[in-house]
């Protein structure tokens, strides 16, 4: 994946897979997504000096996302 392609949606499930892994729920796919968001944040860091990862942007929209996971007991 080309990190300049990386859209809003693809970087919160990234965002979402380094999560699960800080809860100790990973997968291999979820290790796989947190290596692009690594690159893709490098990447974006490198070309634009004002560039700050939007973790407190995404987390509105990923906080109910892990509620549910956790009523769900996956």
């Amino acid at each position: 994946m080309n990190p300049r392609d990386v859209t809003e949606e693809q970087h919160i499930e990234m965002l979402v897979a380094m999560l699960r892994i800080e809860r100790g729920r990973g997968t291999l796919h979820d290790h796989l997504l947190v290596k692009q968001l690594r690159d893709y944040e490098s990447y974006q860091a490198k070309t634009d000096p004002d560039y700050q990862p939007m973790v407190s942007d995404a987390w509105g929209q990923i906080e109910p996302w892990l509620r549910w996971e956790d009523e769900m007991g996956s």
